[in-house]
């Protein structure tokens, strides 16, 4: 009868429960995992939350004096751009950037609209950068009508980058 009080209390002493396992969303034994981004069951589709890291995108750097850059990210080189900013504003001047550096001819008028090109062909290698800035009397909140030609005028497919 000993021997068989022992037994029992042995089995009973060493069997232990497991200790429950959480997922991300604090389900118990869930299957959530955390994403790329770092988002608890999400999907990817988060981590684009940088502006400019978007290839064959544009997007605003307010430069907090009057002035904005216009950013790109290219994949191929190109040779000529044109695009309408989009806000509360009366007037817009381009100037500087690598547009200017490369010696484009920029013309601007009051509607937003933007263009940029080079008669002796000259181009803007594909990379990162700032390609313009703009002066406004107002905020720029969209860039549209995208379109940035590569060395056989063709569309390259440029989007506006805003971060989301």
């Amino acid at each position: 009868m000993r021997k068989v009080l022992i037994l029992i209390v042995l089995i009973i002493g060493c069997s232990t429960k497991p200790e429950p396992v959480y997922d991300c969303l604090g389900n118990e034994n869930g299957n959530a995992v955390e994403d790329e981004c770092g988002v608890c069951g999400g999907d990817n589709t988060s981590c684009n939350s940088v502006v400019g890291d978007e290839v064959n995108s544009l997007w605003f750097e307010e430069n907090d004096n009057g002035t904005y850059n216009i950013g790109y990210n290219s994949s191929t080189d190109f040779t000529g751009f044109q695009f309408k900013i989009v806000g509360s504003f009366s007037t817009i001047n381009a100037i500087g950037g690598t547009a200017e550096e490369k010696g484009f001819s920029v013309s601007t008028n009051d509607d937003g609209m933007i263009l940029g090109f080079s008669l002796i062909s000259v181009i803007i290698e594909a990379g990162v950068g700032t390609l313009i800035v703009i002066e406004l009397d107002g905020e720029p909140t969209d860039i549209i009508d995208i379109v940035v030609s590569d060395l056989n005028a063709e569309d390259i497919g440029f989007h506006f980058d805003n971060g989301d």
